[in-house]
């Protein structure tokens, strides 16, 4: 079981570490450019304190999931897409969520660990 995994997370990294073709680079560039459109709407249509106004939401939900696939996103490229000086808001949003217990465990239920 042990050789199996070590083996699968070889393949994977492999992966991750082979040079992209033309296509790849391409469809790449196009799915990062609709990422950072995708922020820039929920940047400039934030109504208040959450996505939707004053109140907790399934679009913070939703939104959190997303921006959380960014973080990861980061961490793998070292990228640097949620900037605080260009999504001020959505950043201190995040922050406001991740403060709130009943939200993080909505988001991170602890039967899906």
């Amino acid at each position: 079981m042990r050789r199996r995994l070590t083996a699968k997370l070889g393949a994977v990294k492999a992966a991750m570490l082979k040079p992209l073709t033309k296509d790849e680079k391409q469809e790449n560039a196009t799915a990062l450019a609709a990422l950072v459109a995708e922020l820039g709407l929920l940047e400039a249509n934030m109504d208040g304190p959450f996505v939707c106004g004053s109140q907790l939401t399934w679009s913070d939900l939703y939104y959190f999931a997303f921006c959380q696939r960014i973080v990861v996103l980061e961490a793998l490229k070292a990228t640097s897409l949620l900037d605080a000086g260009r999504y001020p808001r959505v950043c201190a949003w995040l922050h406001k969520l991740a403060a709130i217990p009943a939200f993080m465990n909505e988001a991170y239920p602890s039967d899906q660990m």
